[in-house]
């Protein structure tokens, strides 16, 4: 099974870098809040946000996602 989460590291990273606040990041963006805090819960997200994010880290669109494989097997969580 394959479930696609988002990697938070580099926002957070840009973040801690620039030294700006969640509110500057999201106008930043032109992103809500709500939309943020989604990201980092790895809930449902509009896929154009992840575009405008990408946009202004300067990241290739790929960059935004880490892909974590199930395996049913073992019943561990490939990182890939």
């Amino acid at each position: 099974m394959r479930r696609r989460y988002y990697n938070h590291k580099v926002i957070q990273d840009y973040i801690k870098e620039r030294k700006i606040t969640i509110k500057e990041f999201c106008e930043m963006c032109k992103i809500s809040y709500n939309q943020h805090k989604r990201i980092l819960n790895d809930d449902n997200v509009h896929i154009d946000a992840l575009f405008k994010i990408s946009k202004v880290l300067l990241i290739p669109f790929n960059e935004m996602f880490i892909v974590k494989n199930y395996n049913r097997f073992s019943g561990v969580e490939l990182y890939k």
